[in-house]
């Protein structure tokens, strides 16, 4: 038996995998820890990619606006915003009149906030609202998406973006693209960018031809950024990597790093993927855990299983991701009704749905199963090696199965799926 522990919320689950069944792991690269945080990030603002360092674009300006899209970790977010602060205060920037936006994007609850830091006041910090009708209007796309940003970021003088970079179903991979569309943008007049959702090369890891994520950048490039700071975290979340400079700059050497971190070639489908979402707080709810199901379900053999071991200790998720799942599983056309009115939590309740479509996914979790399998059709288990079992009874004995521990941040790519 080979004893498998994987992250589950705070602590980890052990799953024991027959020797001749187990055929190994898919996972993030291993990196070393970041001892100090502070200097990572400053030194990323030192080493200025594709532009002047940001206290020389700082000098004359005014008012400042960073928008920032939170990662998982916090503490990487509180210490760029410090560092980008008191840069601009040394810059002779007004830090009584810049203002720091949370980048909200299509999400119909905001995402939790960050600690006041570097003087400023609780009413400098705003989260954005995607339905606010003033709203600054800057251009439209090729592909139609007429793009209004966020009123006190388009009105400042100094425009810096704070993203990170981990895999999405959507982009590819986040980044500071993406904290301008959806992030600042409102949800008026943008369903074009969105309507491509079910396009072939929108999925997880796929970068070239998505056109969503081309949508982003021709978006972000009409704002006119001056700044941006993007962060890579390693598989555990803490951040590993950070970037400065040039908005496509730090977007290109993320997607790279992205990309040498994140991706993994998986030669041949097994008939069982056990997952985790990567423990807390990639699994805190159904929602948070819905990319790492996706992505197990597509590295599964059709007709697979996929026991997700995510506790869901905060429930299901969002009162609207609830109500998306009991629309979506009660529909014949799940990504049609999608696209009439496209919401990121309708998106991330399509990923659970159709995974349950796709073959046999087993939850084990905290989750009520009102939730699991009433709403969102899932099977439930009481531990991993239950449904281990269960699993290789009804596949096989001699059924290959193969491990994700961290599958918020795996971005696994085949060449073919098997039957």
């Amino acid at each position: 038996m080979v004893e498998v522990w994987l992250p589950y919320g705070r602590t980890e689950v052990a799953v024991n995998i027959p020797d001749e069944n187990f055929i190994g792991e898919i996972a993030p690269k291993p990196l070393p820890a970041v001892s100090d945080l502070g200097l990572t990030v400053g030194n990323a603002l030192s080493d200025s990619l594709g532009a002047p360092k940001l206290g020389d674009i700082a000098r004359g300006k005014t008012r400042a606006a960073v928008a920032i899209d939170q990662g998982p970790d916090l503490t990487f977010t509180t210490q760029v915003l410090s560092t980008v602060l008191n840069e601009l205060n040394l810059a002779g920037v007004s830090l009584r009149e810049s203002k720091v936006i949370l980048a909200r994007g299509l999400l119909s609850s905001p995402n939790d906030t960050i600690p006041v830091t570097g003087g400023l006041d609780p009413s400098q910090i705003i989260i954005h609202d995607p339905e606010s009708e003033n709203l600054a209007a800057v251009g439209e796309t090729k592909l139609g998406t007429r793009v209004a940003i966020n009123q006190a970021f388009a009105s400042s003088d100094l425009k810096i973006l704070v993203g990170y970079s981990i895999p999405s179903g959507l982009y590819g991979f986040s980044g500071v693209l993406n904290v301008v569309l959806p992030g600042i943008c409102g949800s008026h007049g943008s369903s074009r960018s969105w309507s491509s959702f079910d396009d072939p090369q929108v999925k997880l890891g796929a970068v070239e031809g998505n056109p969503i994520r081309a949508d982003m950048l021709e978006a972000a490039r009409l704002v006119g950024v001056d700044f941006a700071v993007n962060g890579v975290p390693d598989r555990e979340g803490r951040m590993a990597y950070c970037f400065a400079g040039d908005m496509e700059r730090v977007d290109k050497e993320s997607l790279e790093k992205c990309r040498e971190v994140f991706q993994t070639h998986v030669e041949k489908h097994p008939s069982i993927v056990i997952t985790s979402a990567g423990g807390h707080p990639f699994d805190r709810s159904l929602q948070t855990a819905s990319m790492c199901i996706a992505g197990a379900s597509t590295t599964v053999r059709r007709d697979g299983t996929v026991i997700a071991a995510c506790e869901c200790s905060e429930g299901a998720g969002s009162r609207e991701f609830v109500e998306w799942g009991s629309t979506l599983t009660h529909t014949d056309n799940p990504s049609r009704e999608l696209k009439r009115k496209f919401r990121l939590e309708g998106h991330q309740a399509l990923q659970v749905v159709e995974a349950a479509e796709r073959g046999r996914v087993v939850l084990v979790s905290v989750l009520p199963d009102y939730y699991s399998s009433g709403t969102f059709r899932l099977k439930t288990s009481r531990t991993v090696n239950d449904a281990l079992k269960s699993s290789l009874t009804a596949l096989g004995k001699g059924s290959k199965v193969a491990t994700i521990p961290y599958g918020t941040l795996t971005a696994p790519f085949t060449e073919s799926r098997s039957e």
